[in-house]
């Protein structure tokens, strides 16, 4: 409602799923400082395209579910100071290919309805707004005494709508 009374749109970053559900339009998925995948909020629940989103939905508990039984995604996080060539979730990923341990996947457009992301790839669902925000080539990396500098994101690029709301979500 405050959205369309006042034109406003917000850029929410959180790890909260129940938020992400209640409060976007569209749902960035980010692992290891880059983009993985990039969609509305109701593809990213019903269809998640790239595995680490998949895992993150997975991974949500339910009321109806035996403790034992809480998903996790194996394995863990990167070292953000020994980055590694390739994809970052590969070595986390149920869908790796030989070309993910030496490359970044770019993301690639796609229609959720009717295409499949295959193995190696990423995907960004394409919908028509107008843009209010544009940031491209983001970055940001923190420097740390007698340490070489941790870089915790990567050439992002970003649109926001006007009254629209996009989360970024990811791992801590």
């Amino acid at each position: 409602y405050l959205k369309k009374k006042y034109g406003f749109s917000l850029l929410f970053i959180t790890h909260d799923l129940s938020i992400v559900s209640e409060l976007s339009n569209t749902v960035v998925t980010m692992y290891a400082g880059r983009v993985v995948e990039n969609s509305p909020t109701r593809d990213f629940f019903e269809t998640p395209r790239h595995p680490y989103s998949n895992g993150l939905i997975n991974a949500i508990p339910r009321l109806s579910m035996d403790s034992s039984n809480i998903y996790s995604i194996p394995g863990s996080p990167p070292d953000m100071i020994d980055i590694k060539t390739g994809c970052p979730f590969a070595p986390r990923c149920y869908r790796r290919l030989d070309k993910c341990n030496l490359e970044m996947p770019p993301l690639k457009m796609v229609d959720p309805q009717t295409e499949p992301v295959p193995a190696g790839t990423q995907s960004m669902n394409g919908s028509e707004m107008t843009d209010l925000i544009n940031l491209t080539g983001l970055g940001k990396a923190f420097s740390q005494k007698n340490s070489p500098p941790i870089t915790i994101l990567r050439d992002i690029n970003l649109t926001i709508g006007k009254c629209e709301t996009l989360c970024v979500l990811g791992e801590s």
